[in-house]
């Protein structure tokens, strides 16, 4: 399943999309019609999403980095580390500061494609654009708590 992260009067909107049915720049005009303003989740707003995930003891299955700005998957190598550390902490009862180890080069870049995520047994994928992908509808209730806390 398929949603979008919008957001309207200050208020985060999780709106389901289907991809077989209606093609992704439509959807997004008829939501921006309705005066809906896409989220996307740049690399920063990733970073709080994973600290809200590892902090509710939740585990983070992977982070992808945009393939084309880094060399050979050298960084790609370096991150699924630190995903690895970040989860040996978590086990260990410990929490870390994510921005601390994971690199990101401003606030607006969009270096980080995607995270997946386990979080009160739920699992999901958090893509920049603003989709999350996720196993099932009544997911979306958990998955929004998450994303409310981290983004607002």
């Amino acid at each position: 399943m398929y949603c979008k992260i919008f957001k309207k009067s200050n208020e985060i909107f999780l709106i389901d999309y289907f991809p077989h049915q209606i093609s992704y720049s439509e959807f997004i005009k008829d939501y921006i019609k309705q005066k809906y303003m896409q989220l996307i989740v740049t690399s920063a707003k990733m970073v709080k999403i994973l600290q809200t995930v590892h902090e509710s003891k939740g585990i983070i299955s992977f982070i992808k980095l945009s393939e084309d700005l880094y060399d050979g998957g050298k960084e790609q190598v370096q991150i699924n580390n630190k995903v690895e550390q970040i989860n040996e902490k978590m086990r260990d009862n410990e929490i870390i500061e994510i921005s601390n180890l994971i690199y990101h080069s401003d606030e607006d870049s969009i270096d980080i494609q995607s995270i997946k995520c386990k979080y009160e047994n739920v699992y999901f994928e958090v893509l920049a654009n603003g989709i999350i992908k996720f196993n099932q509808a009544e997911d979306k209730v958990i998955i929004k708590k998450v994303i409310e806390f981290s983004l607002l």
